[in-house]
């Protein structure tokens, strides 16, 4: 309820406000035995809650106490939508441009390693290095609009690019998985090189998701060429567990457990 009120401190505001004007049509009418403070109260909030009464009756039919109530019932039950709405969308887009420098950073440590693998692996993380590298400025760019400008249409250039990412990801896991590595030291660094990548990837996907309707969630599973399921083995979940502890914060969200990513990515098909 806490985290609630903290990412609806308009509504609570309201329900504040309403709360207080049925404590106030509650109070008993000082008689002449009361003491001259609560007759003062009774006076002054009455005074209050009349004129914001009588200001609500002026514009609309009913007038008074109940003009009053009629709105609060209203802003408390389209608040939610039209206010908070808005303000998750920009919340996300903010993330996401956040987690660029992450990804880029990322490429370029996962680019780093390349020389030092052996034959096999080399040109598995050289891959996907390079595919992603080319989608990232891509990104970073659809990130900027999307944040400016919020729309289905700038969103859909990110679900596009996410998914190209996702796939590039997974398909270089999946092959690192296949591949008949000897050297267990240059698989341990391509598989790391490559989870750095898929970290930032997967806080990107979900992020993106949370903005997207479920038609358009079904829209971009429909492009996945390796699922999740296929590679959570080679996935560094300790660090996808702090990535989502990140995300959370910053979108003052409730965490997503590691587990409950999987399962959620595995109903909605990626």
């Amino acid at each position: 309820m806490y985290a609630f009120l903290l990412q609806h401190q308009f509504v609570a505001g309201i329900a504040a406000l309403w709360l207080v004007s049925a404590a106030v049509g509650a109070l008993s009418t000082p008689t002449a035995q009361s003491s001259v403070f609560y007759t003062w109260f009774f006076k002054f909030a009455k005074t209050i809650t009349g004129d914001l009464g009588s200001t609500f009756g002026k514009y609309l039919p009913g007038g008074g106490t109940a003009a009053l109530v009629a709105v609060l019932c209203m802003t408390l039950i389209f608040a939610p939508v039209i206010g908070c709405t808005q303000a998750q969308k920009v919340d996300v887009a903010q993330e996401i441009v956040n987690w660029t420098p992450a990804l880029q950073s990322a490429i370029d440590t996962a680019g780093s390693v390349v020389d030092v693998l052996d034959p096999v692996t080399a040109p598995i993380v050289n891959t996907v290095v390079g595919a992603v590298n080319a989608l990232a400025p891509q990104f970073e760019t659809a990130a900027k609009a999307y944040l400016a400008n919020p729309t289905q249409t700038t969103l859909q250039v990110l679900q596009a690019l996410v998914v190209q990412i996702q796939n590039s990801v997974n398909n270089s896991l999946a092959l690192l998985d296949a591949a008949k590595v000897t050297n267990a030291g240059s698989q341990a660094k391509a598989k790391s090189a490559i989870n750095g990548i898929a970290t930032v990837a997967n806080a990107l996907l979900a992020l993106i998701e949370s903005a997207s309707t479920k038609a358009q969630i079904a829209a971009m599973s429909r492009n996945v060429t390796v699922h999740l399921a296929q590679v959570r083995g080679l996935l560094d979940e300790q660090q996808l567990q702090v990535a989502a502890l990140r995300v959370a914060a910053d979108t003052r969200t409730e965490p997503v457990s590691v587990d409950r990513y999987f399962a959620m990515q595995a109903r909605l098909g990626f």
